[in-house]
């Protein structure tokens, strides 16, 4: 146990000096622009808090209205454990089996079981906090209400720490499962991130398949029974998971049922540790080794045909992501995940005939009341979330690192070099938002094809804003002097100033389309409107609609405008 605590702290530490680190600039000066960022990222965190603090609340008062309060402490703990799945699987395949640290340590004196009890444990803490956000303030907020005693919060606080045992060892079984298919393939990169992804769709088809079906003639008797319902459905849905109703039940007073999740929890964890932790080392050696094997190159091959200097940059830039496990999975599936899930649910709707009759009922109360128009508008703000910021193009000039020298003297000019860094982003958030477009419209059916093109469109349009207004960020205040790749694309501020002013750029179409919405009622209100007021109340959607393409085409030729003057002058200026 001595080694394991030893390895577990240097791990925390190294983690904690990455965030130290962040707020000096290479001279060990501190950056006040940094400095200021922080407080920003907490006051955001706090935001986040008090939005999750509020909604429970809400919800607590309408489960009360049901007679049944007791279920919000069990859905925000089976939500938590939810949320720990989906997001720690890549989390914890990142640490096992793509970290550069992993295989030296196999010529340390420490076991196997040793080395993967610490990884896990770093993974548990680095998840711990979100998942006390959630299940957290409902626990509490039940314990309030009823004025529980001293043994109630005495019984709480072991079942919130073991929220996140159950999902993170079922993410490390799914992790060692991956890592020994494809510990002797050469791109077993491209293969786990191929393997994630099936599970993805899989998990998210089968809790779509699982979720209540509206019949296509339902009606408001219909509603009120789904309503009258709603108590036994929570219920049944919170205890077909068994951990969760003996967390809800051990806090509420049950001993039994309390040391039976905790055993579950703790036990659980401890014996999958046990069992992949033999071979862990052995796993993790096999594949580096495998990925140091040189392909045979001949004169001849393919690879050797001449590039232009953009075609031969964008070449690079991918097989660097294809190659670095953190660049792939923040950067390429962080953006397919939107898409993914949307085909999960797709999938899991045709698998049952029912949910076609339930989806048609959905379909037509849209068709009934939305516009083609508003339904292009509703379809691009939800694709611009996928083009928001991606961390491949905001930390495209950061990534450099020591190869900044090469970049800087090669004779390829600043604007060729940036313009094929952004054809990366744009490949990646062209691809999502095409997946995402096609899902969308094999949902919506061929009357609202004319809508979800235009969407595409414009979410592309606000790709290209976005990836000019970041790689110039970026290229003004480069982090170039980095040790790992986790600490250049997780732990890089100009992410986060990226995204403060991607968002201000997405508010100006927004406000654009409700300023349209403001004059058009108030061009209906008029009792004598002139004629352009009453052109504007008789075509209000298309009006909206066009202003907000108007000023997202704006954005973009604004954006690259920047780009050419600010980021390339900043590009030159940079000092390796």
């Amino acid at each position: 146990m001595k080694s394991y605590f030893l390895l577990l702290r240097l791990n925390l530490r190294n983690l904690l000096a990455g965030f130290r680190g962040a707020m000096r600039k290479p001279n060990g000066k501190i950056d006040i622009s940094r400095l200021i960022l922080y407080p920003l990222a907490l006051l955001g965190m706090l935001t986040l808090a008090g939005f999750v603090i509020f909604m429970e609340f809400s919800m607590f008062s309408a489960f009360e209205m049901l007679n049944a309060p007791e279920m919000l402490p069990g859905l925000a703990i089976l939500l938590a454990m939810v949320t720990a799945l989906l997001s720690s699987v890549f989390q914890m395949l990142a640490a096992l089996y793509f970290s550069r640290d992993t295989a030296s340590m196999a010529y340390l004196p420490l076991t196997s079981r040793t080395v993967l009890a610490a990884k896990w444990t770093e993974v548990y803490v680095s998840e711990l906090l979100f998942s006390l956000l959630i299940a957290a303030p409902a626990v509490v907020l039940y314990g309030i209400h009823y004025a529980a005693d001293w043994t109630y919060y005495l019984r709480m606080v072991p079942v919130l720490l073991a929220v996140n045992c159950i999902p993170l060892t079922i993410s490390l079984l799914l992790a060692s499962i991956l890592g020994r298919f494809t510990s002797l393939t050469r791109h077993k990169e491209v293969w786990v991130v191929l393997g994630t992804v099936l599970m993805l769709v899989v998990v998210l088809g089968l809790e779509w398949s699982i979720l209540p079906k509206i019949p296509e003639d339902a009606d408001a008797a219909f509603f009120a029974q789904m309503l009258t319902g709603v108590q036994p459905m929570l219920r049944a849905f919170i205890h077909a998971f068994p951990p969760v109703a003996w967390a809800v039940d051990g806090i509420a007073g049950d001993w039994l049922q309390w040391l039976a999740f905790l055993a579950v929890s703790i036990g659980g964890a401890a014996l999958a540790i046990a069992l992949v932790g033999g071979s862990y080392l052995d796993t993790t050696l096999r594949q580096n080794e495998g990925s140091r094997k040189a392909r045979r190159v001949r004169v001849t091959d393919k690879t050797f045909r001449a590039h232009s200097p953009v075609m031969a940059i964008y070449r690079r830039e991918w097989n660097e992501i294809l190659k670095v496990p953190v660049y792939l999975l923040n950067g390429v599936l962080g953006a397919m995940m939107l898409p993914i899930m949307l085909i999960g649910m797709s999938v899991g709707m045709s698998s049952e005939q029912d949910s076609e009759v339930s989806w048609n009922f959905l379909l037509r109360l849209m068709q009934d009341s939305v516009s083609p128009m508003d339904v292009m508008l509703i379809l691009t703000a939800l694709l611009m979330f996928i083009s928001w910021v991606n961390p491949i193009i905001a930390t495209a000039i950061s990534r450099e690192g020591g190869r900044m020298p090469i970049a800087k003297y090669i004779p390829v000019s600043p604007r060729t070099q940036l313009w094929a860094k952004l054809s990366v982003s744009l490949t990646i958030n062209g691809a999502a938002i095409l997946l995402m477009g096609i899902a969308v419209a094999a949902l919506l059916g061929t009357r609202y094809l004319g809508a979800v093109l235009g969407a595409v469109v414009l979410a592309n349009l606000f790709s290209l804003a976005t990836g000019c207004i970041a790689l110039t960020i970026d290229a003004s205040r480069p982090i170039l002097h980095w040790q790992t790749e986790q600490q250049v694309m997780k732990k890089n501020m100009n992410q986060m100033i990226c995204m403060l002013v991607v968002l201000l750029v997405a508010l100006i179409p927004v406000a654009g389309v409700v300023g349209m919405m403001v004059l058009s009622s108030a061009a209906q209100e008029m009792e004598a409107p002139s004629m352009l007021m009453r052109f504007a109340a008789e075509h209000a959607v298309g009006l909206r609609s066009a202003v907000a393409a108007l000023l997202m085409a704006a954005e973009a030729g604004v954006s690259i405008l920047i780009l050419h003057k600010v980021g390339e002058k900043r590009f030159s200026a940079i000092e390796p």
